[in-house]
């Protein structure tokens, strides 16, 4: 699944010789990227998705967004790792997510926008610095979901859903 953002910060990376990159947060960025579903034409809306310049065939696989279940050592935000399941390196996501209680129950949202970032096909990236906002605090029993709602590819091309970044979700995504 993808995943979608609220708050903008910049991160910078470093990949190590097992294919995971670990980044830091620190610079503002742009906020830059639409909505997804099928692909339509470059420079064209679909529905909820919109496309600009050329992106791969498999835009809507490109950006997989998981919470590590650990909190970052600067801010005790949530970690959490983005990985490129596309045939083109995303160098931008835009993410949002959602906290839930254990009942279920929609306890809080955030998200963030990732720049300057390089995550090629099939490569891990573990963001561990500066980690996801939240409007509310996150109690360490929330389960933590996440949608990637946008991609920026390398060459410019540009994806996004607004489907995938709703204020209210169920847990487990639309049902």
């Amino acid at each position: 699944m993808l995943s979608a953002c609220v708050l903008a910060i910049g991160c910078n990376n470093k990949g190590d010789a097992t294919g995971v990159t670990t980044g830091t947060a620190n610079t503002p960025p742009s906020t830059a990227v639409a909505p997804a579903g099928s692909k339509p034409a470059p420079g064209a809306s679909k529905g909820n998705v919109t496309v600009e310049g050329k992106v791969p065939a498999d835009a809507d696989k490109a950006c997989q967004v998981k919470f590590t279940g650990k909190q970052s050592s600067d801010d005790g935000k949530p970690e959490y790792s983005i990985t490129n399941g596309s045939s083109v390196t995303i160098l931008s996501a835009a993410i949002k997510a959602w906290a839930y209680d254990a009942s279920g129950k929609q306890t809080g949202i955030g998200g963030v926008i990732q720049t300057d970032i390089t995550v090629k096909p099939g490569q891990t990236w573990i963001v561990d610095n500066g980690g996801m906002w939240f409007k509310t605090p996150v109690k360490a029993t929330d389960t933590l979901e996440a949608e990637c709602h946008g991609v920026g590819f390398e060459g410019g091309g540009e994806w996004s859903d607004r489907s995938l970044s709703p204020e209210q979700r169920p847990k487990g995504g639309k049902k």
